[in-house]
């Protein structure tokens, strides 16, 4: 009776696993979570290519041989020297079925590097005296934020800058994932998520066990409660803040949150999943942590401006001492973190940026400061192939024996 069981319980295993394997192959877009699991399980060997490259010529080559490989279906790159965009090129199609083509004014999915945007408006807005790293958010909130376990603790602008907040993403945060454009208030899903009797409140799923400041631990709920702060202590909407502090200022015309901040004859590209099957338009009711559409010409000049300190060819949206600020290390227990800019020494300097992804979508953004280099890479695919050719492109860039010289000499 024992064995019976025994092999009823194998072969129901076994017919789960196949079903569970047919239907990941038929329906990418559904399945999209298992993929994830897959992909967290495996390591990326990076490539470093022998020879390297040492002329425009080859180093070109060496990055259309990664896009081929990969089967990507589109990308874009921009290289930065010193204060300059030296170098960008487009790859593929926005669009396969319309044969689209990626352009420079193509908008790609930036995922969390909007992160970067919104810690450049949190430096702003500190600059401009909207409030201070250390203020109490609940004195500039229209309702109160606590730590379930820890009450008496403040949650402060550095800890949520700095992802210590003890906010932790449950998964009522990623079931509010859509496709189309959501009509979800910002405040409206905070307030559900943060308040207790708000219908996604979890005092375990949605906080952690530390108190605020006492440990790191990514949150997008996070990032998105450090912009609604802002939207209140500012009196704009956030989107609107960004546009006019921000997006306008430096003349990026091909970046937005929504759909309807793009003129009619923009370009967003279609993100697609393995087998090429197009996963549609993303949104979420936390959208400043994640949700910026932009060009890569409009990237690589919104870092050109982080590289200068804060200034553009005249135009300043931080002042020097900000800019210092905003890649500094905020919390003693997250010394990789800046005003939510990712800071990582690397083994030819300290690099500033952030990295992104949504389904079908990937995005890199960083410089390095010992090499005044910087670079911009956006794919509207994140497979795993995408992903290990998008490391080898990064590594190069970073660590090449040529780089940054080959650009200095074309």
């Amino acid at each position: 009776m024992k064995g019976r069981t025994i092999m009823f319980l194998g072969i129901a295993l076994v017919t789960s696993a196949a079903i569970l394997g047919v239907c990941w192959y038929l329906f990418p877009r559904q399945f999209y979570w298992v993929d994830e699991i897959i992909a967290s399980t495996r390591s990326i060997d990076i490539e470093t290519p022998t020879p390297q490259p040492n002329t425009l010529e080859s180093f070109e080559q060496f990055i259309a041989n990664e896009l081929n490989n990969s089967q990507i279906p589109g990308a874009a790159i921009a290289i930065i020297v010193d204060d300059e965009i030296v170098w960008q090129q487009t790859y593929g199609y926005a669009d396969l079925e319309t044969k689209t083509t990626v352009t420079a004014d193509t908008a790609f999915q930036l995922g969390s590097i909007s992160k970067a945007y919104l810690g450049v408006a949190i430096a702003q807005a500190i600059e401009n005296e909207y409030f201070g790293l250390d203020d109490d958010i609940n004195a500039i909130m229209p309702f109160n934020v606590q730590h379930p376990i820890y009450p008496d603790t403040p949650i402060t602008i550095r800890h949520l800058v700095s992802h210590t907040s003890g906010i932790r993403d449950s998964l009522a945060y990623y079931q509010s994932y859509g496709i189309g454009e959501l009509d979800t208030d910002l405040g409206v899903f905070l307030a559900d998520y943060l308040v207790p009797g708000g219908k996604h409140y979890r005092a375990r799923g949605g906080f952690t066990n530390q108190a605020p400041g006492a440990a790191y631990e990514y949150s997008n709920v996070g990032a998105g409660l450090a912009a609604y702060v802002l939207e209140v202590a500012t009196q704009t909407p956030f989107s609107t803040y960004m546009c006019e502090n921000v997006f306008q200022p430096l003349n990026m015309a091909n970046t937005g949150y929504f759909q309807n901040e793009f003129g009619p004859d923009s370009v967003i590209a279609s993100a697609y999943l393995r087998q090429n099957m197009p996963y549609g338009y993303t949104s979420y009711p936390t959208y400043p942590d994640g949700m910026i559409r932009a060009s890569v010409a409009d990237v690589a000049l919104f870092l050109t401006t982080i590289m200068n300190d804060g200034t553009y060819q005249g135009t300043t949206i931080l002042s020097p001492q900000s800019a210092e600020l905003l890649l500094s290390p905020v919390s003693d227990v997250a010394p990789h973190s800046g005003i939510f800019w990712e800071v990582a020494v690397g083994r030819n300097g300290t690099r500033y940026g952030h990295d992104g992804g949504d389904p079908g979508a990937l995005a890199f953004m960083y410089f390095d400061r010992d090499r005044r280099i910087g670079t911009v890479l956006l794919m509207n695919s994140d497979t795993f192939q995408v992903r290990t050719m998008a490391f080898n492109i990064l590594n190069l860039i970073f660590n090449g024996e040529h780089v940054p010289d080959i650009f200095s000499a074309s």
